[in-house]
């Protein structure tokens, strides 16, 4: 069985890797002549980081409330730093 960390680790990547992937799969389908821009890939690299640190002391109970917020909050992170990425 994988440790309740680990769950979380991936929960939270996906996440972010949705936060990432579906807003440019969007833009691919309405503009075929769309490029990927591999910087993008840094604010998916942070928001793994900063996942990794904020679950190291936690307790986890695993729980469907528990894996939903933690997609939705790397969603919302990874969004906010792909935005201020483009605004730069």
């Amino acid at each position: 069985m994988i440790e309740p960390y680990y769950v979380s680790l991936i929960v939270v990547l996906a996440g972010a890797f949705v936060g990432m992937v579906a807003p440019y799969l969007i833009k691919c389908w309405e503009e075929p002549d769309t490029k990927f821009e591999f910087g993008y890939f840094y604010t998916l690299l942070v928001t793994a980081v900063i996942a990794t640190g904020a679950l190291i002391p936690a307790d986890m109970t695993p729980s469907p409330q528990y894996y939903l917020s933690l997609f939705l909050a790397a969603l919302g992170l990874q969004t906010v730093l792909s935005k201020a990425k483009t605004k730069r």
